[in-house]
């Protein structure tokens, strides 16, 4: 069954969602802090988490980088662009502003789920020394693993899946993003900047000029 655990500081959102999500068959846990949020992580297999930023004991992103590589949905009042655009360069799948329609969230709930491989099919793709486990989302070179983001293995999927072909950064939104993401496309350069920098691969990911990126294997 697919665990969810709902991370919200006010007691009757977090009732509304878990009712309405374990109506769709998910299996719920919740709670109302960062320290209970990590303990959950800690001694739990989650699919997804679904975040709020405004927590008692510590901001919802400064908690994103203690919750592994578990997916994340953002659910906040916070609707800024500057905080959807932080949401995301911290590898959020999804940023639902509240007040948010039930159903619309499961929905997205139901979107990043089925985008996740499924777990006996295993896929390695490879990028020179680099491996790309699609089963465990992750990178490794040499047998080391590469500690990235979501949103970071996800544009290297894409990437990887389309080597050699120019991708503008409108597709690889398309590609490593939610559906619908209406954010800045400057994201998509902070990601590749990142990728370039921690996998060293500033030769091979080619930015081709007033047309996007290309991952050039020869």
């Amino acid at each position: 069954m697919t665990n969810i655990l709902v991370v919200e500081d006010d007691f009757a959102i977090r009732e509304l969602i878990c009712r309405t999500l374990a109506a769709k068959g998910y299996q719920m846990s919740q709670v109302s802090c960062g320290a209970e949020a990590v303990s959950v992580v800690d001694r739990e297999s989650l699919d997804l988490i679904l975040l709020d930023v405004n927590l008692p004991d510590i901001d919802g992103f400064s908690l994103h980088r203690h919750l592994g590589d578990v997916p994340v949905i953002y659910i906040t009042a916070r609707d800024e662009v500057k905080d959807r655009l932080r949401g995301f360069e911290l590898g959020a799948y999804d940023y639902l502003v509240k007040p948010f329609d039930l159903q619309e969230l499961a929905a997205r709930v139901q979107a990043v789920l089925c985008r996740k491989v499924p777990k006996k099919k295993e896929v390695v793709l490879q990028i020179g020394d680099l491996k790309i486990d699609l089963q465990t989302c992750s990178v490794s070179r040499e047998k080391q693993e590469i500690d990235l983001s979501a949103r970071e293995f996800e544009l290297l999927k894409a990437f990887a899946e389309h080597k050699n072909k120019v991708l503008s950064r409108q597709q690889l939104l398309e590609l490593a993003w939610e559906p619908g993401f209406d954010g800045d496309l400057r994201t998509v350069d902070i990601h590749v900047q990142r990728l370039r920098k921690k996998l060293d691969l500033h030769k091979t990911i080619k930015t081709v000029f007033k047309m996007g990126y290309k991952l050039e294997i020869k």
